[in-house]
């Protein structure tokens, strides 16, 4: 069961204190030597605290603190991390404000936290883990057939120290994949392309994408006629392996451009592997992986964004670049360069993270959407990546597959 955001607060502190986030007897075992009034307390105010984040991205939202937009969270948090969610909050609100302006919005929000292992440090300090379970439901899915709702799942390590006889939230520590890959309602820094990524010294010249402007002209442009490729196999297999890994093929934590490469050869690009090439896996005008004794054998440019950027618009010319969101189709590949070397996010012309256009509903962001490893998404709205990656500090390039 699945406990809605704020309004149901009252009903939450009997369901906690009835034990419901107690996962295990081990986990039981962990809190005898808290006292059952601590106990409470301290799982009250972390429901409460992911309850009031997952809601502030949500339509319904209201301040958690009325008349200070800072305060992210209506449970006491020590001063450091304060000063950590009021940036965050502002943040926060900056992205259900872009969504709504790009078509979508959350109408609201679901939190449920499981596995909760509470260990007693002391008398003034306890550290929790527990998973968060939150989903978010979309106000108007682009159709029946679309997702309904966002589904998340976060392991977080809190620590909770007891001010003036209450507990206070002091920190929370959370994986995250890093930058716009991560949940919608958490903030995550930027990640450094790992240099082994790095190698191709070019860097993407061509004008990124824009949102074609609905004032210049009665209808939005229509791109180059595709090639003939099955892009409903394309498709297919994006949709079959969102949240899995195909066993025919090698993974990685970075798995965006291997996953892509791995429909666009569902869909009929033929591999590319010329034998005579001094160092064929670097070779851009190779694209390829196949498997001989167990071991996977592939090329830069089927795992890498940077490098199957050029060998699909140059090396192979399989694919056309795009101007305008709206020309994106199913098959379609979208890319986007987010963080530089260092990990901030600001661009640097190199490419960051690939995935494929899996429906398309219309020409709005939110009927534009999207599939891909990393962070798995199916059916993930265009919109939802804008606004969590705004055109002002993020760049991104389609090709026409």
């Amino acid at each position: 069961m699945f406990l809605r955001g704020r309004p149901l607060r009252h009903a939450l502190s009997l369901v906690l204190a009835a034990g419901f986030l107690v996962g295990s007897a081990g986990s039981a075992a962990a809190l005898v030597d808290l006292a059952e009034k601590d106990r409470g307390q301290i799982q009250r105010l972390l429901t409460v605290y992911l309850a009031d984040r997952a809601n502030r991205v949500t339509q319904s939202s209201t301040l958690a603190v009325p008349n200070d937009p800072a305060r992210l969270t209506s449970v006491t948090v020590s001063r450091l991390l304060g000063g950590r969610l009021a940036a965050e909050a502002a943040e926060l609100d900056a992205r259900r404000s872009r969504y709504l302006e790009l078509g979508g919005a959350f109408k609201r929000a679901e939190v449920r936290v499981r596995d909760v292992l509470v260990n007693h440090l002391g008398v003034a300090a306890a550290a929790v883990t527990l998973l968060e379970q939150t989903r978010l439901h979309y106000r108007n899915p682009s159709s029946d057939q679309a997702p309904q709702h966002l589904d998340y799942t976060l392991s977080h390590r809190f620590s909770v120290v007891r001010e003036h006889g209450a507990w206070v939230l002091d920190a929370d520590s959370v994986n995250l994949p890093g930058g716009p890959l991560s949940p919608f309602t958490y903030v995550a820094q930027g990640r450094a392309t790992p240099l082994s990524e790095r190698l191709n010294t070019r860097a993407i010249t061509d004008q990124s994408m824009k949102l074609w402007d609905r004032s210049t002209s009665a209808e939005p442009p229509t791109g180059q006629a595709k090639l003939g490729y099955d892009y409903t196999a394309m498709v297919n297999y994006a949709r079959q392996w969102a949240y899995a890994r195909n066993p025919q093929y090698p993974r990685f934590d970075n798995d965006c451009a291997n996953f892509v490469s791995q429909a666009l050869r569902a869909g009929g690009w033929e591999i590319a592997l010329d034998p005579s090439s001094g160092y064929p896996a670097r070779d851009p005008k190779n694209w390829y992986h196949y498997q001989s004794s167990a071991i996977h054998y592939w090329s830069r440019t089927w795992s890498i964004s940077h490098e199957l950027y050029f060998f699909a618009r140059d090396e192979s010319r399989r694919a056309t670049p795009l101007r305008y969101f709206e020309e994106l189709s199913i098959g379609d590949i979208l890319q986007a360069d987010w963080n530089n070397a260092e990990g901030q996010p600001a661009p640097d012309g190199r490419l960051d993270h690939t995935m494929m256009v899996s429906r398309k509903e219309g020409t709005s962001p939110n009927q534009i959407l999207l599939t891909y490893h990393t962070e798995d998404r199916f059916d993930h709205p265009l919109s939802l990546v804008l606004a969590a990656a705004p055109l002002s500090r993020a760049n991104y390039y389609g090709l026409r597959t």
